[in-house]
Formats: C-alpha cells, sequence, structure tokens
C-alpha cells in the first residue's frame, strides 16, 4: 500500500485498516503462475492485457464516487469474498486486506485517474479489474 494513502487517511483522523503487504518473491511468484494456469495464458503481459480489454461490466463505473459501490458490484458479479488480494501492478506488488474494509475504505485505496487495480481472492477464479478511468471488467474461470 502507497505510505501516501495511508497518511493522507490518518490525517483525516481516521484509522488505516488492517492489511498485509505481500514481500515473499516465492509467494508472489507462485500467485503470478496459479494465475497464469488458471486464465490460460503465457505471460503476464498476455493476462493483463485480457483483464483490461475483455468482459466489461457496462453496469458499473468506479469513477462516480456518488453512485458507485462496490459491495453492490460483486454482489451484482456474485462473488462473496472475506479476504482480497489488491495488485497494483503485474501481480509483484499485491497487498491483502478484508473485503470489508476493501469496500468501506475503497475510495481511500484506489484513486480514480492513477490507479489500474485487479482485485481476486485465494480461490485465483476471479479477478476483477478497475481500470484508472473507472471501467471495469471481470474476468472468470470456466
Amino acid at each position: 500500500m502507497d505510505s501516501f494513502k495511508i497518511e493522507l487517511l490518518e490525517k483525516d483522523g481516521k484509522e488505516f485498516p488492517f492489511f498485509l503487504h505481500l514481500t515473499d518473491e516465492d509467494d508472489l511468484f507462485n500467485i503470478q503462475q496459479i494465475l497464469l494456469e488458471n486464465f490460460n495464458h503465457l505471460t503476464i503481459d498476455e493476462l493483463m492485457e485480457k483483464l483490461y480489454t475483455e468482459n466489461i461490466v457496462s453496469d458499473f463505473n468506479a469513477s462516480n464516487e456518488t453512485e458507485f459501490r462496490l459491495f453492490e458490484l460483486f454482489k451484482f458479479l456474485d462473488i462473496a469474498p472475506v479476504n482480497v488480494f489488491i495488485n497494483w501492478g503485474k501481480f509483484e506488488n499485491i497487498d491483502e486486506i478484508s473485503f470489508n474494509d476493501f469496500g468501506q475504505y475503497f475510495y481511500d485505496l484506489w484513486f480514480p485517474s492513477s490507479d489500474d487495480i485487479d482485485i481476486f481472492d485465494d480461490t485465483y477464479r476471479w479477478i476483477v479489474s478497475i481500470r484508472h478511468d473507472g471501467i471495469i471488467n471481470c474476468t472468470v474461470v470456466v
């Protein structure tokens, strides 16, 4: 998690939610390999291309903070995670956080116009991607 996001939230008098930043290179490599295998891709670049170009969820857009609700999106997608991983790059910068905290603090964590994120859980069967422009994609293993 970017330290400036933690500082901004705490400056507003709020306590930043508990999260784990994955640092073990073997864990990150294993996550990458599982995702590549599950989504039938040879490289992370191929997977990233798919995540941000296919399966747009047109009923939702995260850029509209007054209307978008993360919990409603996941209910619509029929996905009910307990904890989620947030990918901030090419699956080499990943944080784990409770889904409830992620939904509650979504706009303190995801910044429109600068963050492209991918959300998944330890089933590795689905990935919800939210682009910097608010466009949302959902890719599911069949």
